[in-house]
């Protein structure tokens, strides 16, 4: 159900430059750095083509569950129309980015074993992280 969502969606927008190009493909917070000159960012492995939604859900899916996210999920996206538009359907469009990275990291979190962090917090993060999407695609259905 979420890919089926998350490819609805990307389908939707297009491929068009107003929408789609470069990205970063993991823009967290651990990837930005502030310094006193500007704002940077590191980590460029995941780097390629894709829709822009795809860095704006990734930086914001870190403050979804703070007890202000409304507040700084607005003043992100605040910030970001200041320097680029963004998609008449965005919540719904974000959101469906969001779930499809979340599906990505579930599905990267149960293959990488070898990991020591994964070895003892796979089941519960993947359980965790079902549980949610589970949620989303249920609120999705009822809008």
């Amino acid at each position: 159900a979420v890919w089926d969502w998350y490819a609805e969606v990307w389908h939707t927008l297009g491929l068009h430059e107003d929408v789609y190009g470069v990205i970063h493909g993991d823009f967290h917070p651990r990837n930005i750095l502030f310094m006193p000159n500007g704002v940077g960012a590191i980590d460029f492995d995941e780097c390629g083509w894709g829709h822009y939604l795809h860095d704006v859900a990734v930086a914001l899916m870190g403050i979804r569950n703070h007890k202000r996210s409304d507040d700084l999920r607005f003043a992100f996206l605040k910030g970001y129309r200041a320097v680029r538009d963004l998609p008449e359907v965005l919540d719904g469009a974000l959101d469906a980015f969001v779930a499809g990275r979340l599906l990505g990291l579930a599905v990267w979190t149960a293959g990488v074993t070898d990991h020591p962090w994964n070895r003892e917090k796979t089941v519960r993060v993947v359980r965790e992280t079902m549980d949610e999407l589970g949620q989303k695609v249920k609120g999705k259905r009822q809008k």
